[in-house]
């Protein structure tokens, strides 16, 4: 999603011409960059919020003999844990955390920029 999703955008707002690579360019893709790397964030933020309940629950028990010490698992699968979280918690559920993950998207916009300026040299020192 960060790559594609910021490719498709800048490619849409610059109308498919030659980039120019003014410093305003920059700032444009800098924006860019960072309104995909939100947006893909805040998109992925349930599946990753799931995965991490699965992951905390390993090493817990399976059975339902209540003698053994270990917790028992809360989740079956990870189907199961997006029914459960959306009936006891809701949408809410999925997002809990979310804040560090949008500050870490700022270096995500960051790395997409780079990535950008490092192909862009490339194509121009190939062309040469």
């Amino acid at each position: 999603l960060h790559l594609g999703g910021y490719d498709a955008i800048k490619t849409l707002y610059f109308n498919d011409k030659e980039i120019p690579s003014s410093s305003s360019s920059w700032v444009h893709r800098i924006i860019i960059a960072q309104f995909v790397s939100l947006a893909a964030g805040t998109l992925c933020y349930p599946i990753d919020s799931v995965r991490r309940r699965l992951m905390m629950q390993v090493g817990r028990s399976t059975s339902t003999d209540n003698s053994t010490l270990r917790p028992h698992r809360k989740y079956k699968s990870a189907l199961h844990a997006f029914r459960t979280i959306t009936c006891k918690e809701g949408i809410y559920g999925f997002y809990l955390g979310i804040g560090p993950n949008l500050i870490r998207s700022i270096g995500n916009a960051v790395l997409l920029v780079a990535y950008d300026a490092i192909q862009e040299t490339l194509t121009i020192q190939k062309q040469r």
